[in-house]
């Protein structure tokens, strides 16, 4: 889990870097791996945007699954 500016994510890390892998993206061949929270924020928010050709939706949380987890 990472935190950057208030915004919380689960991500998967590579065992040997260290490197973030995008939850969006996926691992293994259609991987992409960051060194900092920002650039991962930022290649999602581009996911969001349309910028990306590879796109799937991000797993919602909602408030009531927060509350269970206390």
């Amino acid at each position: 889990m990472i935190e950057y500016h208030g915004v919380r994510l689960r991500v998967k890390r590579d065992k040997q870097t260290g490197l973030m892998a995008c939850p969006l993206c996926g691992v293994g061949d259609e991987a992409t791996y960051f060194f900092t929270p920002e650039d991962l924020l930022r290649h999602i928010l581009a996911h969001v945007k349309g910028y990306m050709r590879h796109k799937r939706k991000a797993p919602v949380r909602h408030p009531e699954e927060q509350e269970e987890e206390e």
